[in-house]
């Protein structure tokens, strides 16, 4: 395999031309959620993608493609604000499932059994990666300080990727331990609440995500109503 590979090897526009295809027809979303000038700019990325996973292939490096995937997710959490971030975490961790399954059965002519395997373990470590960095923004230092700072942070983390039964593990787990229900409601949700109202406000998260945030924190609540 040539560490610069052509963008335009039939071989490259083919297999990025399936991958783009299939990802549509995998997931109904992107159609409501990518303009004309988005599924152009898509494709672009498939292009650039399939080039910096070949480079990380050819020095068998899984960190040049896990930098260069931390940097597009950031990018397009910048650029496309009406996304949640665990959105755009969904759509590039299920490209590169895509991107593994067609250089594993498509593209045996482009890269051998070794490459194939080093290509595989790529994409994991990158997925890995960019699910890591839905949760690593910057928290306000009221927010991170304190004796509930592991809960609340853990909490959040939970909120920021949908994970809705591991929210309210943490804090029935938090009860367990003798918590007192005031220093759950005052120092670890409301807590929390305030910080995913700034998050919003700064534009980190989207509206949608802070109606979740709440409705999840509500529910919790009324959890604890008998007592």
């Amino acid at each position: 395999m040539s560490l610069l590979m052509n963008y335009n090897d039939p071989r490259m526009l083919e297999a990025a031309q399936k991958i783009f295809e299939e990802q549509f027809k995998r997931d109904p979303k992107l159609e409501k959620e990518m303009d004309e000038r988005r599924k152009q700019l898509m494709y672009d990325d498939v292009v650039y993608n399939l080039s910096f996973l070949l480079t990380a292939v050819y020095f068998d490096d899984h960190k040049i493609f896990d930098d260069y995937s931390i940097w597009i997710y950031e990018l397009l959490c910048n650029l496309m604000k009406d996304l949640d971030r665990d959105r755009i975490m969904q759509q590039m961790v299920h490209h590169y499932e895509i991107m593994a399954e067609i250089i594993e059965n498509d593209l045996d002519d482009l890269l051998d059994s070794k490459e194939i395997e080093i290509s595989l373990k790529i994409l994991k470590s990158a997925s890995k990666a960019i699910e890591n960095s839905v949760t690593n923004i910057e928290l306000s230092s009221s927010f991170l300080d304190g004796q509930y700072a592991p809960i609340r942070k853990a909490y959040l983390d939970a909120l920021l990727t949908s994970n809705t039964k591991s929210a309210h593990k943490i804090i029935l787990d938090t009860k367990k331990e003798n918590v007192s229900l005031l220093d759950i409601y005052e120092e670890i949700l409301a807590k929390t609440m305030t910080e995913i109202g700034e998050l919003w406000h700064k534009n980190i998260i989207t509206v949608d995500r802070e109606h979740y945030a709440t409705s999840v924190t509500q529910t919790v609540m009324s959890s604890f109503y008998e007592k």
